[in-house]
């Protein structure tokens, strides 16, 4: 907008009007038009009938106002070329000029004022507004996706853009299913889908993929076109994903890369999941496969002798069960039992990683109320107990005295001990819980952690691997600590810093580190 100036010329005249005219300057502001016109000032003591006062005004002695003459004769401090250089668009020689009488002094002022034509622009009160708009919604996002880490995370930053991807994933399920698009379980599995997308392994040309069935049970078989040992070593790979959400599409950027690090066949089972097919069909699928594949080891160019059986989070379980269903039939022993931060029991919900992670806003995505929902899912097909399980109030008194040697608060490392917290009240004897039979529970095929020790004593040497941010994280740690009181051979790596799922976070490095170095165990270990 133009700034510029207004003036106003003012004419006092004496009584002998032989005073000088003298310009006052004004503030305001000049457009791309001017408009020049006059105002005229009147004194209130002015009469309507002008010319019979200024006529007796005459007859008075003239009245010369000495002060003004003495400061119209100061020099002025004010630039007045930019006004004469002004054009003028009238005439005003023709103006009348009002007379005061009473005075003898006739005053006129001149005023140039402006008109400013409207510009199309929007105004700084809305550009504002929409400023304020955006920062609010930002930070109302910031808050909903930031999840704050411990100070020991490996990768903060990517580390909040997982869990804040999870969270994301988990709300659209949600309002979908609100909306009667879908279950919320197969709006997740159809949104998962798509982030597998995003993960997917090029294909080098250094494996051969193929889609199988083993005995009805599909499955995924890698095999490096260079094995260096024939018949070859294999890893048997049952996927996680509560039971029920993911697949082997969603594992197979991990089954290549241990297939290419490791050079061993890899075979990734694609079992039927819940809550379409609960307990016991997903792990009878899982128990299928492998009696299949070490049964036809010869058909692949492997050693039946060499083959090991890895699973993580419910993977980690199927892998467990199916190892202690194995040791009933007449098979060849695996080779290797490896579970990465897996789901061992259903019994104690009030493990102090539990109660670390209670709900969405953990730091872990694999958290309590996730694990019920999930447990729920894969035990009866939907989620009968939820709130007695979030009390921790689903096993009997019976029951707990029963099997609390097998999940003793005292295995854990003593900076993962806490205060035990007490249970309401449950049922005094065992059997069911608000109508529902909860004997599952205590089944070591669903809970592995249950396992007797005769039965732990039959495993094949384990591997069991923990994760520092992970509601799961104690269950890992009481398997290890018994397996190592038995005098079993094991070997428990606890990952500091990393969470429930980290392996399939390709973009982290320590996902990397440690793909490579699970492969060079297995090439030593199998």
């Amino acid at each position: 907008m133009t700034r510029g100036n207004v003036y106003t010329t003012q004419l006092e005249i004496g009584a002998s009007y032989g005073e000088m005219p003298r310009l006052k300057r004004r503030s305001g502001s000049i457009g791309q038009r001017k408009k020049y016109h006059s105002k005229r000032h009147r004194s209130q003591s002015v009469s309507d009938n002008c010319d019979s006062i200024f006529s007796e005004s005459t007859t008075a002695e003239p009245h010369v106002d000495h002060d003004y003459l003495s400061q119209a004769a100061q020099p002025s401090d004010h630039d007045y070329s930019a006004l004469s250089a002004q054009p003028l668009d009238q005439d005003y020689s023709s103006q009348t000029m009002d007379h005061c009488c009473s005075t003898g002094q006739i005053t006129t002022d001149i005023i140039l004022s402006t008109e400013t034509v409207p510009v199309e622009n929007v105004s700084m009160d809305s550009r504002i507004a929409v400023l304020v708009a955006w920062v609010i919604f930002g930070g109302l996002l910031a808050q909903y996706l930031y999840t704050p880490f411990p100070e020991n995370a490996k990768h903060p930053v990517k580390q909040r853009f997982s869990r804040a991807m999870v969270r994301v994933m988990h709300d659209i399920a949600l309002i979908g299913s609100s909306l009667g698009l879908g279950s919320e379980v197969n709006i997740t599995r159809r949104v998962s889908e798509l982030n597998t997308l995003f993960s997917r392994e090029p294909d080098d040309g250094t494996l051969w993929v193929e889609d199988k069935v083993f005995d009805g049970v599909q499955v995924r078989v890698y095999t490096p076109r260079g094995l260096s040992v024939t018949p070859s070593p294999a890893l048997i790979n049952i996927h996680g994903g509560g039971w029920a959400y993911l697949d082997i599409d969603g594992y197979d950027a991990f089954c290549r890369r241990v297939a290419k690090h490791a050079n061993i066949v890899v075979i990734s089972i694609d079992y039927r999941r819940a809550p379409e097919y609960p307990f016991p069909v997903p792990l009878d699928d899982c128990v299928t496969a492998v009696k299949y594949f070490i049964s036809n080891a010869q058909k692949f160019n492997v050693d039946q002798n060499r083959i090991g059986l890895t699973g993580d989070s419910a993977g980690g379980n199927l892998a467990m069960a199916t190892a202690l269903r194995l040791q009933k039939e007449d098979v060849p022993k695996l080779k290797l039992l490896s579970l990465m931060y897996p789901t061992l029991q259903s019994f104690d919900l009030n493990l102090p990683s539990y109660l670390e992670n209670p709900d969405r806003r953990s730091t872990s995505f694999c958290m309590k109320d996730t694990l019920i929902h999930c447990m729920q899912l894969y035990a009866f097909g939907n989620e009968p107990l939820t709130s007695a399980m979030i009390k921790n109030i689903h096993i009997s008194k019976e029951d707990r005295e029963k099997y609390s040697k097998y999940i003793n608060m005292e295995m854990l490392p003593s900076k993962y001990r806490k205060e035990r917290v007490t249970s309401e009240v449950a049922p005094t004897t065992s059997g069911t819980v608000k109508g529902v039979d909860t004997s599952i529970f205590l089944n070591p095929y669903f809970s592995p952690l249950l396992a007797s020790d005769d039965d732990l004593r039959k495993l094949p040497k384990t591997y069991v691997m923990t994760a520092d941010i992970d509601a799961l994280r104690d269950d890992g740690f009481l398997l290890a600590n018994r397996m190592k009181t038995l005098g079993l051979d094991l070997d428990h790596e606890h990952m500091e810093g990393l969470e429930h799922g980290f392996v399939l976070f390709f973009y982290y490095k320590s996902s990397l580190d440690y793909i490579e170095n699970y492969s060079t165990y297995l090439k030593k270990n199998l």
